[in-house]
This record gives structure tokens, sequence and C-alpha cells, in this order.
């Protein structure tokens, strides 16, 4: 026996001397099947050292308009073109510009932006210091509503100037209605019922600071918008929340107003234009915050739908942990390493008259022949420094896992059974690693170290196309950002299959 354990370290000390030094040795390696050998992952490492997940996107026609730096927008896909909404306030050659209210469109056939303004839409009724364009000889103006309905069926509307506003009473016929400029707002894409492309906008921050809970809709075919006026209560105003399109309608969870983190969900339902509050299921659920993403799954036979969600901020704290929510159940689940699931406190995850783990509270369907003290000897509590949730306890695997840090204002997509996470904001850095969640078996792969990837940043906008992830603008130290990538997923979920 001992005279195998010394070949097989020999073996190995071998396989690392040839990793090493042949970089043409290590890439046929890692292009075999992965092992448990120190030398297979040695070799997959230095394949992923070289792998070219990024592609930066030039527009290299100077006299095409383009979008601007900003941040807190979003990113829409339709056919083979991007739809891109709203955005902070930001200063340009010296002058305060607002963005948020236009519409940019890219083409991805012809490497392309585009302006969109929007028609002056179905008639409804204007509401003061809403945001309109306004026909003003040839051109159209951005203006703010002063008289939205005066007795000759004019509207009196101001064009905020640099020199002096302009005071303007114009035809409603001469108006073209959109939201007011709003940024950290979730939008969705979806068809109605007829099978129309639209995409829905809900809250975010406005002007003045103004934090919105209303619901508008932009039909892409008559490039109109139609603000939404439901039949029943309401979501609290609110901002930075996630929102996903299942079951015909808007699902939103958690969101912050002022000092106030939410943690409540909604769904809207298209077809019937109602807001229903949903109620978790008895058992542990996420936190209140702000600035996580969601993403939807559904089994390939069964139809069963997940939303998975992860990261965020609640004020004090970043938050790092990944739940699932059954949607035909309603219970949220927390996963941990490998699948395990956590607890907080000194909740035990195991059911004290019995050896295995209990589903009630809130632990993964996993068994153990290990009784209780034997377990309470293995549990240790989550500090800070190993990058999991503080305040949980959980099971040390057999072997180093790594664990993405908590953030926020990242972006998080499913492609392939994958959850793929890139960017965001945590308690102090801006992050631009690129992590993979295998959700068959439960476990992070990452930070992939992608060749040329983007600065850092977070509350970027992406959506995808293909197999590609289109990555526009967002902020970090060095403010905001214009720059527009590719991720290519096909390469990052291959790559996360053979660790």
């Amino acid at each position: 026996m001992a005279k195998q354990q010394t070949r097989s370290w020999i073996g190995l000390a071998l396989a690392l001397l040839v990793v090493a030094h042949t970089a043409a040795l290590a890439i046929t390696a890692a292009a075999q099947p992965a092992g448990t050998t120190a030398s297979t992952t040695s070799n997959n490492q230095a394949a992923a050292a070289s792998l070219k997940c990024f592609e930066a996107i030039r527009v290299e026609n100077d006299e095409i308009e383009r979008p601007p730096a900003v941040t807190g927008h979003s990113l829409i896909a339709l056919s083979h073109a991007l739809w891109m909404y709203g955005g902070i306030i930001h200063w340009e050659n010296g002058e305060k510009v607002e963005y948020g209210h236009v519409l940019w469109t890219y083409e991805t056939d012809d490497n392309t932006w585009d302006r969109t303004f929007a028609d002056k839409g179905p008639a409804q009724p204007l509401r003061v210091n809403e945001t309109v364009d306004v026909q003003y000889g040839d051109s159209w103006l951005v203006a703010r509503v002063v008289e939205p309905k005066r007795p000759d069926h004019t509207v009196r509307v101001v064009v905020d100037v640099p020199t002096k506003p302009l005071d303007l009473v114009v035809a409603r016929s001469k108006i073209r209605y959109y939201p007011p400029a709003m940024n950290m707002h979730v939008a969705v894409g979806t068809t109605t019922s007829t099978g129309v492309p639209v995409m829905y906008i809900h809250g975010g921050k406005g002007q003045k600071g103004r934090v919105s809970s209303d619901l508008w809709m932009f039909v892409f075919e008559r490039a109109a918008w139609v603000r939404v006026l439901p039949k029943t209560s309401e979501p609290a105003a609110r901002e930075m929340h996630a929102g996903i399109v299942i079951d015909r309608g808007l699902f939103i969870y958690g969101g912050v107003r002022g000092q106030t983190n939410f943690e409540d969900m909604w769904h809207f339902s298209f077809k019937d234009s109602t807001w229903t509050e949903l109620q978790p299921a008895p058992g542990p659920r996420p936190p209140p915050g702000w600035g996580h993403r969601l993403a939807l799954t559904t089994h390939e036979t069964r139809g069963r739908q997940t939303i998975w969600m992860f990261g965020g901020y609640n004020q004090t704290t970043g938050i790092n942990e990944l739940w699932s929510l059954d949607w035909a159940t309603r219970q949220w689940t927390l996963h941990g390493l490998n699948g395990l699931a956590f607890t907080r406190g000194a909740e035990s995850l195991f059911d004290p008259t019995s050896d295995a783990l209990d589903p009630d509270r809130g632990a993964a369907a996993v068994e153990t022949t290990a009784d209780e003290a034997s377990v309470a000897e293995r549990l240790t509590s989550a500090e800070e420094d190993d990058g999991l949730p503080a305040g949980w306890w959980y099971r040390r695997p057999s072997r180093d896992m790594a664990w993405p840090a908590a953030r926020k204002g990242h972006s998080m997509t499913l492609f392939e059974g994958n959850l793929i996470v890139f960017g965001g904001h945590g308690r102090v850095d801006f992050y631009d690693d690129v992590w993979v969640y295998r959700i068959a078996d439960g476990v992070w792969i990452g930070p992939i170290p992608c060749a040329s990837a983007p600065p850092p940043r977070n509350y970027h906008a992406t959506a995808v196309l293909a197999d590609s992830l289109f990555i526009f603008g967002g902020n970090n130290v060095q403010g905001l950002l214009k720059d527009f990538w590719r991720l290519n997923l096909k390469k990052i979920a291959s790559f996360a299959q053979i660790q």
C-alpha cells in the first residue's frame, strides 16, 4: 500500500510539473473529461485563463447616434434587436441632461443604435408634472405638463431650456406620451394574448427623487406607451426591486423606498389588470432587500416552475444567499454548498427526534446517518471571512467550495441549466467576475477568469439573444459607463460543465 501511495504522489508531482511548464499539454488535458486528480484541476484552470468570454462591441461610425453613459437602465431583447430604456440624470459637456425617458434600439444585424420616439398613443388623462414630447414646428421637445386639461381641450406645458423656460399651450394631438424618466425600475418583455410584443416597466425612481408604483406598457409595433391602470390596490412605490414574467403576469419581489426594505411579493395579471399580493408557505424566506436578481426555470417534463433569486442588500448587510421559490407551493428554499441548505442562528437543520434533515426547518432533501450530537460538532458558524452568509449555520463539505461574494446590482442569467452571475457591487468593491451555479447538482463554479473582461461595474443592463449576453453601461468608481459588451454564454456553460 505504501509503495502505491508513493507512486501516486510521484505521478501527481510530475503531472503538476508538466502543467507548469508545458502549455500545449495543459490545453490538451483540459479538453479531456474532468477527473479528480490535481493535474486535471490545474489544466482546467489553465484553460479558463485563456477563455475568451467577452467581446467589446464598438460602433465604428462616429456619425451614428448612440446612448450616453448611463446606469439603472433596462435592456429587453426582441427578435434581432435590443431595446434600452431609462437611466439616471448625468452631466455631459457641462450641462445637466436627462436621458431617462429615451428608448434606444440596437440592431444586431448592422451594429447601429437609434432613438425611438413614442407615438402619441391612445387618449389618456395626463397628470401634472408628467413628461411628454411636444411638437414645436418641425421638432419634438421634451416638456413638463402644467395644465393637463384646459376648457378648450388644449394642454399647457413647459419646456425647460437652459436660457428661459418655454411656456406652450398645445393641442392634445401634438403630444407624444411616455412614462416619467425612471431608473432602477423593473422591465420585462412579453407578448399579449394575441401575440403582440410588448414591454412592461414598473416602479423606479424619477425626477426629484420621486419613487413610483406606476405600471406602463410599451407596444413595439405602434411605438406607443400606455399607462396601465390596475383594477385593484397596487404594491407600495419602490425601486431596485426585481421582476420576472410568469403565469401570464409580472412577478416582483423586494425593493426599497427610503429606509424601508421590502420583502413582499406581488403578481400582476396581464389579462385581468389586477395586482395580487402572494403569501409564502410557512418556513424560511429571504430577508428584506434590494439590488437582487431573478431567473426562471421550468421543468422539462413536469412543467414545474421555479424562481431563483441571488444577492442583494438591506441597508447594512450585503447578501450572497441563493433562494428558490416553488411557484406552485409558494415555498422558499435556501440553497447552500453542494445543495445543502442553511438555517439561521442556532436553529438546527435536523429533526431533534431523528437523524434526518427536517424539510419543515428549511433543510435540503439530503439524508445523513450521523446522530444529532456528531452533526452538531460538524456544524460551523459562517464567518464573514468565509464569504458565506453571516449568521447562518452550514455543514462544511469534504473539500473547499467556491462561493460568490455578497453583491447588489449584478446580473443573473439562466442558460442551459446554469445561473450565470456577472459583476455587481459589494460592501466596498465593484466586481467584474463571472460565476456559474449548476442547478442540477447545486455547485458554484468560479470565479471564471475570462480573458479581457470588462471593467468592474454594477447596475448595468443585460439581455440575452441566442447564446450571447449583451451588457451595456453601469457605474463604478470612475463614474457612469457607456461601453457595450457581449458575453459568450455557450463558452461559460461548456467550461462549467467539465469542472
